[in-house]
């Protein structure tokens, strides 16, 4: 007795009311109620435990299904918030039940179906918090692809803009700039990144301003940004791009080491690419054949193929070299895959078949470059 007196006590302290009274959260007063009675009965000696029972019926017959919902919510029992919220916005309508349940449902990522009561929201508060849940909303439901809201990006840009301009938080900054480059848009999203490292500067917002940057060719400007990035959190992504940043812009003795840290996190295709690539284009072609065939194990596409490929004509091992070689022209065929096909067989004393090569290269007709 004593035991389930204690734990009365305690949920009543964590204010899990209903469970101090042994209901679910969806009960009823009434409900609550003829439980309440009985306990007291049993504990009517024990004014510590009566106590907390008294407290637990008072709260929950003076709470509104708003407030239930809000403390539920902090409790993190969400889906009985959801149905508290539900009935606050059915009995009542406020503002404060459309925006509850219309943020909780998003954060239980079903933003389609918070998508009215978060309108609702903005309609009737007109407030920058409303704009911000609407608009991020808006974008995640663009990010999933949903044939019901095949626009939903474009649609979620107004509501982030005014989320900015009038509130202009880190995350406002940067649900906007992260949906504009959902839509492709990477120039127009540099201001806000920029914003976003301004007002908060996280390892995390360091590194994507830094990222879009590079990806944008703006590698000089990007490169410190990165550098803070990998000095700050050193993730694996961190050391991939300031690498391959630095190797794009020539300064590839200083790109191995965070190349090599890139492999040493993570070591997936990609870096063994940059890592074998860079070493290559360093003269450092024995220590880069072994990066590109991991590369070539773990991604397989035709840069991989080509790089190491080429790397093995210029080692004078052209009958290993052809296979990849071969692969990168049949997955891309730029004039820089067949160039070295035909390097290739040239070595091999394929003549005729190296002069179809050459002749290719010669006529790109539109191929891509070689990356």
């Amino acid at each position: 007795m004593g035991d389930a007196g204690d734990f009365i006590v305690e949920m009543v302290e964590g204010e899990r009311y209903e469970e101090a009274l042994g209901v679910s959260f969806s009960a009823s007063r009434a409900e609550a109620t003829v439980t309440f009675i009985r306990l007291s009965a049993r504990y009517s000696s024990q004014d510590h435990i009566r106590i907390a029972l008294n407290k637990a019926r008072g709260a929950m017959l003076a709470e509104t299904d708003l407030q239930k919902g809000v403390r539920l919510l902090r409790l993190g029992e969400r889906e009985d918030a959801v149905a508290c919220f539900r009935r606050a916005v059915t009995n009542d309508g406020g503002l404060a039940a459309y925006r509850e349940l219309g943020q909780t449902l998003s954060r239980l990522r079903r933003e389609e179906e918070a998508l009215p009561y978060l309108e609702q929201a903005v309609r009737l508060g007109d407030e920058s918090l409303d704009y911000h849940w609407l608009g991020s909303s808006l974008a995640e439901l663009g990010r999933s692809d949903t044939l019901a809201f095949p626009d939903a990006a474009k649609l979620a840009l107004p509501h982030l803009r005014e989320a900015a301009r009038r509130r202009g938080w880190a995350e406002d900054h940067l649900w906007l700039a992260t949906t504009l480059m959902d839509l492709g848009l990477k120039l127009e999203s540099l201001p806000h990144l920029r914003k976003v490292v301004e007002i908060r500067g996280s390892p995390e917002d360091l590194h994507l301003l830094g990222k879009t940057l590079a990806e944008l060719g703006q590698g000089e400007a990007a490169v410190p940004h990165l550098a803070k990035a990998a000095t700050q959190r050193g993730s694996d992504v961190d050391c991939h791009w300031l690498g391959r940043t630095l190797a794009e812009l020539g300064r590839r003795g200083e790109a191995i080491p965070h190349l090599e840290g890139a492999v040493s996190l993570r070591g997936d295709g990609e870096d063994y690419y940059w890592l074998g690539r860079t070493l290559a284009e360093m003269d450092r072609k024995e220590a880069a054949v072994g990066h590109l065939g991991q590369a070539v194990d773990e991604r397989g596409n035709a840069c991989d193929h080509h790089w190491l490929g080429r790397t093995l004509v210029d080692l004078d091992r052209a009958e290993e070299a052809v296979p990849h070689l071969k692969t990168a022209v049949e997955e891309r065929g730029s004039p820089a895959d067949y160039q070295w096909l035909g390097t290739a067989l040239v070595r091999l004393g394929q003549h005729q078949e190296a002069l179809a090569c050459f002749e290719e290269a010669a006529d790109p007709s539109a191929r891509p470059p070689v990356l």
